[in-house]
């Protein structure tokens, strides 16, 4: 018999999807919040949970072997003081269609001036700017994994040209053009859109810094669905208050929740969102689960296991 926990804030909607499965030989244990564990979680080997909830259980959690996050960001769950002696899985091919339509819309708003078109709205005022298009336009994707990839085939979609900047620069048919991330100032030089979607490791730290910023053109946009840390947000301050940027879209940031007085809040041309580009629907993630449970109780390892020593 194989204990399964359950530890998410929609613990009885996942465990209907489990219920579903018919799996034998499984004992299913809910829980919403780590300080109400049931008893017998002690015995749980196998645990769904977000990494946010997971961290508070984990001293009591002895018998844990594998570990189906909930969260596509897994970095809470490497700190070094905290055990690894389990198997972990991330979440993959789920989140890039979100992050995509996010990407897209913030994209068009910024063409088509939808912002500034309600403020003149809102005045009285007939606005008769002329407006862009994403046509032509250059977007470069700073990682394309499965959400950066996602993203450059709908933006290629709305005719703009694409490229690619990662550790390995392979060729794939996802974009026109391909550079090594010792390149990005290169791949940025006539960049419209940055769209960065890298994970948090000691390598992607402030990999978006100064330099890279002021490779990029002038009317160029930043979006970051990634994580806050790869981007030097003080840098970005500087670029946006000299004129040097014509926008940034941020849904993630190196501290978070943004402290009430932070000057991203106010800096004209700067769009802040509360890490919500994309979210972890029951429907979408309890699948992946099932799949990766069923692999785990035949003896097999679970899919989009995450390395703790890389970060991903």
């Amino acid at each position: 018999m194989t204990t399964l926990l359950i530890l998410d804030s929609q613990a009885d909607a996942y465990n209907e999807f489990v219920k579903n499965a018919h799996l034998p030989g499984l004992n299913v244990l809910l829980a919403t919040d780590p300080s109400g564990l049931p008893e017998g979680a002690a015995l749980a080997e196998v645990v769904l949970a977000p990494p946010g909830l997971l961290i508070g259980a984990l001293p009591r959690l002895t018998s844990l072997r594998w570990v189906q996050s909930t969260w596509a960001g897994v970095e809470s769950l490497l700190a070094p003081e905290l055990p690894r002696n389990y198997l972990l899985s991330g979440v993959k091919g789920v989140f890039g269609t979100q992050m995509a339509e996010y990407t897209l819309c913030y994209m068009l708003a910024h063409e088509r001036q939808v912002i500034q078109r309600f403020d003149s709205q809102r005045q009285g005022a007939w606005d008769h700017r002329m407006p862009g298009q994403l046509a032509g336009k250059h977007a470069v994707f700073l990682g394309l994994g499965s959400i950066g990839g996602e993203c450059a085939l709908r933006c290629r979609q709305f005719g703009m040209r694409t490229s690619a900047v990662t550790r390995s620069g392979a060729q794939t048919a996802l974009v026109d053009k391909h550079f090594q991330v010792e390149n990005l100032p290169q791949a940025v030089s006539d960049a419209d859109y940055l769209v960065m979607s890298l994970p948090d490791t000691p390598e992607t730290r402030h990999l978006v810094d100064g330099p890279v910023l002021d490779a990029l053109p002038p009317h160029a946009v930043i979006i970051n669905v990634g994580r806050g840390r790869s981007l030097d947000q003080q840098a970005l301050l500087s670029a946006m208050k000299a004129g040097e940027l014509a926008g940034a879209v941020l849904d993630v940031f190196e501290h978070e929740p943004l402290a009430p007085g932070d000057a991203l809040w106010d800096c004209p041309g700067i769009t802040i969102t509360a890490h919500t580009s994309a979210v972890s629907f029951v429907e979408d993630i309890a699948p992946l689960f099932l799949a990766n449970l069923g692999r785990y109780l035949a003896g097999e390892q679970p899919h989009h296991l995450v390395d703790f020593t890389r970060g991903y």
